[in-house]
C-alpha cells in the first residue's frame, strides 16, 4: 500500500477503535436501559450522545493542534478540512446529549422540563458548570458562522475559538461525577488517559514547541526586500539554522514580536531552498496586516510554529516534475524547484500564470535557474494585452502544447483557490493519476 494512503487509513482505524471501545463500555453500563425502551432508552441514548460528543470535541484539538506526528501522516490542509466536518458532527451530539437526558429524566420523574432542569443544576454534581460550558460552545458556533459569512478577519475566528477551551474544562467535571458509564473503572481510566493524551499533545506542539524554538534558534528579522509592486520578501535568521529541519515546499506560522504585530500569527511558505543561513518568506501585500509588514523593524524577534505541510518532494516517485503556479503560489514552488535543481534533478517544467508581467515574482531568479539548470519556464499572462508571450489561463490546450509528456510527470499545483480547483478537475478529467498530483488547500 502506498505510504500516502496508508497513514490516513491508519488514523481512521485508530478513531474507529476508540469509538468502538466507547460503544463497548456504554453498552456494558447503559445497554439494559437501552433495551428497556421508553424513557430509559432516551436516557441511554443521551449518555451515548455525551460520550461521542466529548470524544469528537477532543478529536478537534488533535486535528487543529498542529500535532507534528499527525500532520506528517496526513497533511495540515486535510486535517483542517476534517476539523470542519468533525466539528459539525460533534455539535450535533453535544446538542442531543442534554435534550435526550432532559426529556428522558423528566418523563421518568414525572417532572416538567423546567423542574427537571432545576433538579440537574441543584442536585447533580458539576452539571451547572457543564451547562455554562454547553452555552459557551453553542455561542462559539453561532459567532463562528457569522465570522465566516461576513468574511471577517481570521483573528476574530481564532479568539472566539479560545472559548472552546473554557467549555471543555467546565464540562469535564460532570463527566466523571455523574456520567453513569464512566463509573465503570476501565472506562474512567480510559477517559483520563484520553484527556491526558490529547491535551498533552496539544500543549506540547501548539505552545511549548514554538517557545522552545524561539529560545533555541533566536529567530529574528534580518532584512526586508521588495520583489514586485505588491510583494515583499522577509529574511529571517537565527542560531544554528542548519539544524532547523524544514523541507522545500513547507510553510511556517510566524508571530512577529513587535508592537502592532505580536497579536497576529500568519502562515507563510518558505520561498527558497533550505540553506542553513536564512529563511525567506515572500508575501503578497493583499490585506492590512501584510501591507504593514514592510514597516516591520529589522531585528524583530519571530516566534515560529512549524515547519508544516506535506507539499514537498517526499511522496514523489519519479524524477520528472511539472509545476503549475499562479501569483504568489510561486513561493513554495520556487523553493522546491531550487532544491531539486541543487540535487541535480533538472527534468522540470514550470507553467507560471500572472495577471501582468509586473506581477511576476522571482522573474530574474527563474531565468537564472532556467539558464543554469536547463529548467523549462513558461510564463502566461491573463490580463496584459501587450504581453508578447503566452496569454490566457492555463488550460488543456496549453498543457498539451507546452508539456507534451505531462502524463509522465509528478505534478505540483499552487495558486488561488479557484485556479487550483479548476486545474485539479482538468487534470483528473484528462486521466492524470491522483497519486502523482500534489497540492495543499487552506482557508486561513
Amino acid at each position: 500500500m502506498q505510504q500516502k494512503k496508508f497513514y490516513p487509513l491508519l488514523f481512521s482505524l485508530l478513531i474507529i477503535a476508540n469509538l468502538a471501545y466507547i460503544t463497548y463500555f456504554w453498552l456494558h453500563t447503559s445497554g439494559p436501559a437501552l433495551l428497556a425502551g421508553g424513557n430509559a432508552a432516551l436516557i441511554a441514548l443521551g449518555r451515548a450522545s455525551g460520550l461521542y460528543g466529548a470524544f469528537l470535541i477532543l478529536l478537534q484539538f488533535l486535528l487543529i493542534g498542529r500535532i507534528k506526528w499527525l500532520e506528517v501522516w496526513i497533511g495540515l490542509d486535510k486535517l483542517s478540512r476534517l476539523h470542519h466536518y468533525n466539528g459539525l458532527l460533534a455539535i450535533i451530539f453535544i446538542i442531543l446529549h442534554p435534550l435526550l437526558l432532559l426529556v428522558g429524566y423528566a418523563a421518568a420523574h414525572n417532572y416538567t422540563f423546567t423542574r427537571q432542569l432545576i433538579d440537574f443544576v441543584l442536585h447533580w454534581g458539576n452539571v451547572a458548570q457543564a451547562i455554562i460550558g454547553f452555552l459557551l460552545l453553542i455561542g462559539v458556533v453561532i459567532i463562528s458562522l457569522h465570522i465566516v459569512r461576513q468574511k471577517l478577519p481570521y483573528e476574530n475566528w481564532y479568539f472566539t475559538h479560545l472559548l472552546t477551551y473554557a467549555a471543555v474544562i467546565l464540562a469535564f467535571g460532570h463527566q466523571l461525577n455523574v456520567g453513569t458509564d464512566l463509573q465503570y473503572p476501565p472506562a474512567a481510566i480510559y477517559w483520563w488517559l484520553l484527556y491526558v493524551f490529547v491535551f498533552g499533545n496539544f500543549i506540547l506542539f501548539r505552545f511549548c514547541q514554538p517557545l522552545y524554538q524561539l529560545w533555541r534558534r533566536r529567530f529574528y528579522v534580518a532584512a526586508i526586500t521588495r520583489e514586485t509592486a505588491d510583494a515583499i520578501s522577509i529574511y529571517i535568521k537565527g542560531k544554528n539554522l542548519t539544524k532547523f529541519k524544514i523541507a522545500a515546499g513547507q510553510f511556517i506560522i510566524v508571530r512577529f514580536l513587535a508592537k502592532n504585530f505580536f497579536w497576529q500569527a500568519h502562515p507563510f511558505s518558505l520561498s527558497c531552498a533550505p540553506n542553513g543561513e536564512y529563511l525567506r518568506l515572500t508575501i503578497k501585500q493583499s490585506g492590512d496586516f501584510t501591507r504593514s509588514l514592510e514597516n516591520l523593524p529589522v531585528n524583530t524577534k519571530a516566534l515560529i510554529d512549524g515547519p508544516h505541510g506535506v507539499f514537498t518532494a517526499r511522496f514523489a516517485r519519479r524524477k520528472k516534475f511539472l509545476f503549475i503556479a499562479g501569483g504568489v503560489g510561486i513561493t513554495p514552488v520556487f523553493s522546491l524547484i531550487e532544491d531539486l535543481a541543487r540535487q541535480n534533478i533538472t527534468d522540470i517544467k514550470l507553467l507560471y500564470s500572472n495577471r501582468s508581467a509586473q506581477n511576476i515574482i522571482f522573474q530574474k531568479d527563474l531565468a537564472e535557474l532556467a539558464q543554469r539548470y536547463g529548467i523549462a519556464v513558461a510564463h502566461t499572462i491573463t490580463g496584459d494585452q501587450s504581453w508578447s508571450g503566452e496569454r490566457g489561463k492555463i488550460d488543456r490546450a496549453k498543457l498539451l502544447r507546452l508539456v507534451p509528456d505531462w502524463l509522465e510527470r509528478e505534478t505540483y499545483l499552487c495558486g488561488p483557490k479557484g485556479m487550483l480547483r479548476g486545474l485539479k478537475q482538468m487534470l483528473l478529467a484528462m486521466g492524470f493519476p491522483k497519486r502523482r498530483l500534489h497540492y495543499e488547500e487552506f482557508s486561513f
